[in-house]
């Protein structure tokens, strides 16, 4: 069974595992909200999804492509294993700075528009 650790306080974070919830094979995929603030939560120290299996840990769209592996979806892997690691990674880290934005405004509290 893997386990998937994710931003539990980020809405785009927990809009996207309600959907793979339903989508991927739950049965097999263990979905664990972590609050980042707190890193000796972490089985691996960074502030970003990880993707843990008798294998060992992967973080960022290494994670998100074995999940889709473990959770029977070779085929959206496989696709997604066609992009170079650091371009996935790059995109990645481009989407994870703005995830807690939605509409013209942050969800953190701030009033400033997200950049």
């Amino acid at each position: 069974m893997g386990r998937l650790y994710y931003d539990g306080l980020c809405p785009f974070c927990s809009k996207l595992v309600r959907w793979g919830q339903q989508f991927l094979a739950s049965e097999r995929i263990q979905w664990v909200p972590l609050d980042y603030s707190d890193r000796s939560q972490l089985p691996v120290p960074v502030e970003s999804v990880i993707y843990e299996d008798e294998g060992g840990y992967w973080v960022k769209t290494e994670a998100i492509r074995r999940l889709l592996l473990d959770s029977g979806h070779p085929f959206l892997a496989k696709l997604l294993g066609i992009i170079p690691l650091r371009w996935r990674d790059w995109m990645y880290d481009r989407i994870a700075e703005r995830r807690y934005c939605w509409g013209k405004k942050c969800s953190q509290g701030s009033d400033a528009p997200c950049q």
